[in-house]
């Protein structure tokens, strides 16, 4: 018998004890980002190389979870930092945008 009158007095506590909690929003534009654009053309295969650094920069209040490319050409040997994942939109053969995100 004892264990149902603790039961009920918890019950009973838990409908009078209020506890308000306070999360401040913290909206998605607090990094502070430069990106690094390196352009190779190898002569042998007649191909431009692009490659990306996203760089989030010291003084940034968030860290940077996503970013995207917009190719305009053929994009092929595609390599993502480590430890991310990438997102590949394609709409029927062309590549339309490139993702990574962690």
């Amino acid at each position: 018998m004892k264990p149902l009158v603790l039961i009920a007095c918890l019950i009973l506590l838990g409908e009078f004890s209020v506890a308000e909690v306070e999360i401040p929003y913290i909206p998605p534009n607090k990094v502070n980002v430069v990106v690094h654009v390196n352009v190779d053309f190898d002569p042998d295969t007649q191909e431009y190389i692009y490659s990306y650094e996203v760089e989030n920069l010291p003084d940034a209040e968030q860290k940077v979870v996503l970013f995207s490319i917009y190719p305009q050409g053929e994009v092929y040997d595609i390599r993502q930092p480590e430890s991310w994942a990438i997102l590949i939109r394609e709409e029927g053969r062309r590549k339309n945008s490139l993702g990574c995100f962690q």
